[in-house]
């Protein structure tokens, strides 16, 4: 059993327990499945559910911009205001990491607990101030500017659909008064097998086109630069989930080289997210660069600064000395944080 398929059947057996009586068969793109809700705000955590649909609706004081959902659920009228759902999906890594994260929004000792936890020397988290005012977690952000050739026909990029985008930020200031981003990439049950390396030669034309200039820039966060490199290198390198790590990396870069639109912050930190049973992603790719390994080791070999991966209960641990976080910690443990096997 894979780790998706044993995830749906955790799930499944939570119905009555976590979703307040969703039955499931819902609708997924025009068809039902049982790991499906009906109703898809009840994938949310009651205590923010509101709040979320607002934020991602661009209703919620303070915040600037929509955020796409996922394959959206429909629209629901909170506070007034029409808002679009999330899916109902019940392995929807998007609705993981919200779940997760939108808890710590108005939290700043929560949250400089958890950034304590990623890099000890950080004194304390700062409102991330891109996308939104007060919040110390903001979500699919883009940046401040248009960083990486993104920009189809003038129109202003999308959060969350057809641009590079992380689905976490959060921002803290180090003992030394710097400022930095931490860039969060959440996953659940993704995996990329070999096969997707059989990308269409346009496709891969137009994405070297679009992020290799970039790759021999002054201070480029890489290892390696194009004089070094062969085709089959970049072929790698623009198939999946290397090609998401490599444009995260050049977000966050250009990010810090624009400080005044994107909080200030002059470093950051790559946070991915995997769960432990997810070992197809963390073990099972594809090589690189003529690496085998762990996504880990292979990825961190490319860049200068490496990136951090954990699973969800590592980077929610700190949380543990707050008892306020009590029920939210139980609630993840439950639905999340078991390999779903029986």
């Amino acid at each position: 059993m894979t780790y998706r398929e044993a995830q749906k059947e955790h799930h499944l057996r939570q119905l009555a327990h976590l979703f307040e009586g969703d039955p499931g068969g819902g609708k997924f793109k025009g068809k039902a499945y049982p790991f499906v809700l009906q109703a898809p705000e009840k994938n949310l955590l009651a205590p923010i559910r509101d709040e979320v649909l607002l934020y991602c609706s661009g209703h919620l004081p303070g915040a600037v911009g929509t955020v796409c959902f996922w394959n959206s659920g429909g629209e629901k009228v909170v506070a007034g205001h029409a808002c679009s759902l999330p899916t109902g999906h019940l392995l929807s890594s998007q609705v993981a990491c919200l779940n997760h994260l939108f808890p710590l929004c108005r939290d700043g000792k929560a949250a400089t607990l958890l950034l304590q936890g990623l890099r000890p020397d950080m004194e304390e988290a700062l409102p991330v101030d891109i996308h939104a005012r007060g919040m110390f977690v903001e979500f699919e952000v883009t940046g401040g500017g248009s960083y990486l050739n993104e920009e189809q026909r003038g129109r202003s990029l999308a959060r969350g659909a057809n641009a590079t985008s992380v689905d976490a930020v959060m921002k803290g200031r180090d003992v030394r008064g710097d400022i930095r981003l931490f860039l969060i990439e959440w996953k659940y049950t993704e995996s990329y097998p070999s096969t997707s390396k059989k990308n269409p030669g346009s496709r891969m034309d137009e994405r070297l086109w679009r992020y290799r200039s970039f790759f021999t820039r002054d201070g480029s966060p890489f290892t390696f630069c194009n004089s070094e490199v062969d085709a089959t290198f970049f072929k790698e390198l623009l198939t999946e989930p290397y090609y998401q790590l490599m444009r995260q990396t050049l977000l966050g870069w250009r990010m810090t080289q624009d400080p005044s639109r994107n909080g200030q912050a002059t470093a950051f930190t790559h946070v991915m997210v995997i769960p432990r049973g997810n070992t197809a992603l963390r073990s099972g790719c594809a090589g690189m660069a003529g690496r085998r390994g762990d996504l880990a080791g292979t990825w961190n070999a490319l860049v200068r600064e490496p990136a951090l991966f954990l699973a969800p209960e590592e980077l929610l641990h700190p949380l543990r000395a707050l008892p306020g976080h009590a029920r939210l910690l139980e609630y993840l443990c439950r639905r999340y944080w078991q390999d779903g096997r029986p």
